[in-house]
């Protein structure tokens, strides 16, 4: 209940399933490390719901059915995995360190270790598109930052491997139907003084705008002339002019200051562009949603 849910067909959820349940037992069987980092992990989270990515099982049930914890985090992992990371970062901010652990641990399994790693999106439709994500990693392996248009993190570890600080900057929501694209250039780290937005519009010289909210939202509007959802909460909105330039790419700078009240403050923005319709009314065509969480 603490992240908006993501529907997707029951077929690709169960395809995930069980084919993580082979990918699990045999990573098991050749990986001694592997098989530690995941035994950590369930001894970690131990009996408490809301330290695992998949909450709605519960503690109880991963620690009776151990063979059931990748496999049930799969069903997340394939279907969306800046959703999941998500979860995992907002789980954090409430104080429950795992589930972001759990992320860094699936990105790994996924990847192999090996940058760049594949993050996941399936369609309503059941579609699977991958997306390449950059790693850093820290002398003891551990991924440190993230880079890609779906999920930008920054974690700091303390001295037992848990996430000390993060910052994080996710995408939400639907792709746009007029190909209005956001994503962050980077993680939004305090005292990052070239932290910005980026993205496509839907075409050349256009003029939209850009909101940032203290809140998010999912609706549709009744304007027909309105090509997508609208991802923020508009009455707490902050609107700031943006234009693309002669290849219809934008950028809309957003220096972060080094100030530690800033730090784990949570803001969402989105897009929005306006494209002309010489047969009708102009459409506003919208970009999905970024989650920023501020942080170092």
């Amino acid at each position: 209940k603490d992240v908006r849910p993501v529907r997707r067909p029951v077929f690709a959820i169960v395809v995930a399933h069980e084919t993580a349940h082979s990918f699990d037992a045999r990573m098991l069987a050749l990986s001694p490390s592997y098989k530690a980092w995941r035994k950590k992990l369930l001894q970690d989270a131990g009996y408490d719901d809301q330290q695992y990515l998949r909450s709605m099982v519960g503690g109880s049930f991963f620690q009776k059915n151990p063979q059931e914890f990748v496999a049930s985090m799969a069903n997340q992992w394939v279907m969306d995995s800046a959703h999941t990371f998500e979860v995992g970062v907002t789980r954090w901010l409430a104080g429950k360190g795992e589930p972001i652990l759990q992320c860094l641990f699936m990105l790994d399994l996924y990847g192999q270790k090996k940058s760049p790693a594949p993050l996941f999106r399936t369609s309503i439709k059941g579609a699977l598109s991958t997306v390449p994500a950059v790693l850093t990693r820290d002398t003891a392996g551990r991924v440190t930052a993230i880079s890609s248009p779906e999920v930008c993190l920054h974690v700091r570890y303390d001295a037992n491997s848990k996430a000390a600080g993060l910052a994080a900057a996710l995408r939400y929501g639907d792709p746009s139907p007029l190909g209005v694209e956001m994503r962050a250039s980077s993680a939004p780290t305090l005292g990052n003084f070239s932290f910005a937005l980026t993205g496509k519009a839907p075409a050349a010289n256009a003029k939209g705008f850009l909101l940032l909210s203290f809140k998010d939202d999912d609706r549709a509007s009744p304007d027909p002339a309105f090509a997508g959802r609208v991802y923020v909460d508009l009455s707490s909105a902050l609107m700031l002019p943006l234009k693309s330039d002669g290849q219809g790419k934008f950028t809309q700078p957003l220096p972060l200051p080094d100030y530690p009240a800033l730090s784990r403050l949570r803001l969402y923005a989105q897009a929005f562009f306006v494209r002309s319709n010489p047969s009708g009314p102009d459409y506003l065509g919208s970009s999905p949603g970024i989650s920023l969480v501020l942080g170092k």
